[in-house]
C-alpha cells in the first residue's frame, strides 16, 4: 500500500509497480479513445450527403450519449462502462470494414 502523498506530484504514479502499470494503461486508453473520436468526427465529411447535416447530426448524437455515460456510470460503475464502450466501439470499428464501399 502506498502511503497518502499530498505534495501533487505526478511522478508519484509512476514510483509503484502496479500504479505504473495502471497509468500507462489508463495513458494508452486515452490515446486510442481520443484518436478513434477525432477520425470519426474529421471523417464525416465524406459521408454521403450533406457534409453540414451530418456534421450537425453526429455533435446532436452526441448530447444523449454524454447523458448516458452519465447515468451507466452511476449504475454499473466506471470500470464496466468503459470496457462495454470501448467494446462496442472496437466491434463497430472491425463492423465497418466489412462494409463494401459504395
Amino acid at each position: 500500500m502506498i502511503p497518502p502523498n499530498n505534495s501533487g506530484n505526478t511522478a508519484v504514479l509512476f514510483r509503484n509497480g502496479n500504479l505504473r502499470i495502471i497509468t500507462l494503461i489508463f495513458i494508452y486508453n486515452w490515446f486510442a479513445a481520443t484518436c478513434i473520436y477525432y477520425g470519426l468526427t474529421l471523417n464525416t465529411g465524406s459521408l454521403a450527403g450533406d457534409p453540414f447535416l451530418n456534421f450537425f447530426i453526429s455533435g446532436l448524437v452526441e448530447i444523449p450519449a454524454n447523458f448516458g455515460a452519465v447515468l451507466s456510470i452511476q449504475l454499473w460503475g466506471r470500470r464496466p462502462t468503459v470496457c462495454m464502450c470501448n467494446a462496442i466501439c472496437g466491434l463497430s470499428l472491425v463492423g465497418m470494414m466489412l462494409v463494401p464501399e459504395g
